[in-house]
């Protein structure tokens, strides 16, 4: 083949990447666009409003407030405040031009591991996983955003050997933990990828750090360093298990902690073999891939800290991050479903697709015709039960058991020393193609970031938190997939989109009911809310006549700064405009010890005139009657607004 048609194909290949690119880049975009002022969950939406507003009055999160998560992303919405006004939509604004970034980043992922079309098909149906399902600026989507890129960016460091790019993956690391806490899971996974970066540099006489004892590998017994590993591991392991037991129980065990115990099984699996280097070389190898890394974190953390560190609040904010989480274990855990259930619809499928690999393409084609005509049937009746209950619950289980049966595979494939299938699909320089272990650890980043951030489930796992981490289990599948090619398969194709359709027509036109077992909810929420704060989002008809009219009368009734509303409902602070004179979001936060005499003394020396008692709040219990009591007497004048109880002095 000559010089020039060797060209040709590369540009080829390389402009259909860039037009694939293009077309999943606008296609999703404009998809999520234009459902992204639809729905709410009214206390979500109040937290995370009231919460940037706070900020962007001055106050730090935890010191002058209690904030839900770790408060990095009340700044980002606090700049939406005051560029484009205060109200709902900015901030989903906001999250819309973060999701933008997110896609290029799935798709470049997507081609580590198969061709442009396939990478486009697949990049769809993550974006059809993520904004769409639930549009709500809430932190757990800023965790996914954030571990994808770092994800990218550690597979870009592999492909390249700059170590900028580790720098770049702690920078997202560090985001995702500023967004909310679970992004240390995001950390930790990155520590995992480098312990078995370290093993696969030891163990090979081609190096992925490079020549960094210049040739000389000293041969030898590693036991310091494997008692680090060890340790390392037991410390990770043991008290995520510990906790996930006592709150989730055996489920828990199935869906969290078993990835996360077989990626730690398989790299103390991996340091019984015969040693290669001596410990002090091999944490020279480690400390080469951490200190980019940890630098990356500590920039993004340092900044964060600096404000706390001048004023003196590091307690407080210590106290908000690993204290005040631990009340929340009380009232918003919610385990997932039966694990055996769970894989039931997953399991035929993975089986199914690994089957197929040694069927000829004839055969392929001919199953997949028949399975286009099964799954397009299905999707017609998708809205039923149990049809629509069986793709979730197949959503659910498929991240853990793609991390499970990728470290499978890898056990195999590092004692077999089958190096991965070359393909032309996926460029990589000539000196990284002499590595036959550069796939494999491609393909244990990805396996340790899904294993581990699927931990974002964790204590809440019901239906819309699947979505925080599907995309990720998609694209790991894909990984795993393309070892044997299967991911240029037809019945791959097929599957991927009728999964991509079944979500467009059902998935995302259900309103997710907070169930472990889904049923199928046709979306209502279709009115316009008519207040300036709304910004314009969509709700039922119910929640509109109620929040107009909630709002109507406390603005009429009312002067001055404050209002007092309670329990749950940080929403009618917000859409109504009047601060809050506590501290407390939700009300299941605040020290229950003397707590009626605080808020009669903030109610006296703020002279606050109305107040807000909501008889349906999701998370805290009704106040204490004494309270209530005090409360009814001090402001006499009522009206009763669906839930919601409005009392103000004359």
């Amino acid at each position: 083949m000559s010089v020039h048609r060797v060209y040709g194909i590369r540009n080829d290949l390389y402009s259909l990447r860039i037009a694939a690119l293009l077309f999943v880049w606008i296609a999703g975009g404009l998809y999520v666009w234009h459902d992204l002022d639809r729905g709410w969950w009214p206390n979500n939406a109040g937290a995370i409003g009231l919460s940037a507003e706070r900020v962007l009055k001055g106050e730090l999160p935890h010191r002058d407030f209690d904030e839900i998560y770790t408060g990095g992303v009340d700044y980002l919405h606090a700049l939406a405040f005051k560029l484009l006004g205060t109200n709902f939509t900015s901030m989903r604004r906001v999250l819309f031009a973060v999701f933008l970034t997110w896609i290029p980043a799935v798709y470049y992922i997507a081609t580590r591991f198969s061709g442009p079309v396939t990478a486009g098909m697949v990049s769809l149906l993550a974006i059809a996983w993520s904004l769409p399902i639930y549009s709500e600026p809430i932190a757990s989507w800023y965790n996914l955003f954030f571990a994808t890129h770092g994800a990218a960016a550690l597979l870009r460091y592999l492909e390249t050997d700059r170590r900028r790019w580790l720098f770049v993956a702690g920078v997202w690391g560090g985001l995702s933990c500023l967004a909310k806490i679970i992004g240390l899971c995001f950390l930790a996974a990155t520590g995992l990828c480098f312990l078995f970066w370290e093993h696969c540099a030891s163990t090979r006489s081609e190096q992925i750090t490079g020549d960094l004892d210049n040739g000389n590998h000293a041969r030898g017994r590693s036991f310091g360093y494997t008692a680090f590993l060890i340790l390392t591991l037991l410390a990770f392991v043991v008290p995520v298990a510990a906790a996930i037991h006592r709150h989730h129980g055996i489920n828990g065990i199935v869906h969290f902690v078993t990835p996360c115990a077989m990626l730690g099984a398989f790299l103390l699996w991996n340091e019984f073999t015969p040693e290669r280097t001596s410990s002090t070389v091999r944490f020279r190898v480690l400390w080469h891939f951490l200190s980019p890394f940890v630098s990356g974190v500590c920039l993004i953390i340092g900044l964060f800290l600096m404000p706390y560190v001048f004023d003196g609040s590091l307690n407080e904010l210590a106290r908000g991050l690993f204290v005040s989480p631990l009340r929340r274990l009380t009232v918003t855990s919610n385990p997932p479903p039966n694990g055996l259930i769970t894989l039931i619809p997953t399991l035929p499928i993975i089986f199914f697709l690994a089957r197929s690999s040694g069927w000829p393409w004839r055969v392929q084609y001919g199953i997949a015709g028949w399975l286009f005509l099964a799954f397009a049937i299905f999707t017609w009746t998708g809205d039923r039960w149990p049809n629509y209950g069986l793709i979730i619950l197949s959503i659910r289980g498929l991240t853990p058991i793609v991390v499970v049966s990728g470290i499978i595979m890898l056990v195999f494939l590092s004692r077999s020393g089958v190096p991965w299938r070359q393909t032309s699909s996926v460029e990589i320089t000539n000196q990284l193609a002499t590595k036959p272990t550069l796939k494999q650890c491609m393909l244990f980043t990805l396996l340790a970031v899904s294993g581990l951030c699927s931990l974002v489930q964790f204590p809440v796992a019901e239906t819309i938190y699947i979505f925080f981490i599907a995309p990720l289990g998609l694209l790991t599948l894909l990984a795993v997939l393309s070892y044997q090619r299967l991911e240029v398969g037809p019945v791959f194709v097929v599957l991927v989109l009728f999964y991509t359709v079944f979500t467009a027509v059902w998935i995302n036109s259900s309103t997710h009911v907070g169930r472990r077992f889904a049923p199928y909810v046709p979306d209502d929420q279709m009115e316009v809310l008519d207040i300036d704060r709304a910004g314009g989002i969509r709700v039922r008809a119910k929640e509109k006549a109620e929040y107009e009219a909630l709002v109507t009368i406390l603005r009429n009734c009312c002067y001055g700064e404050y209002i007092f509303a309670t329990p749950d409902c940080p929403e009618v602070y917000f859409l109504s405009g009047f601060r809050n004179p506590t501290r407390t979001t939700y009300d299941f936060f605040d020290d229950p010890e003397g707590r009626n005499d605080r808020i009669k003394y903030i109610l006296a020396t703020k002279d606050i005139r109305a107040i807000v008692l909501n008889h349906r709040p999701q998370y805290s219990a009704p106040p204490p009657l004494e309270l209530v009591t005090y409360l009814r007497r001090e402001y006499p004048q009522v009206t009763e607004i669906g839930s919601f109880e409005v009392r103000w002095k004359p």
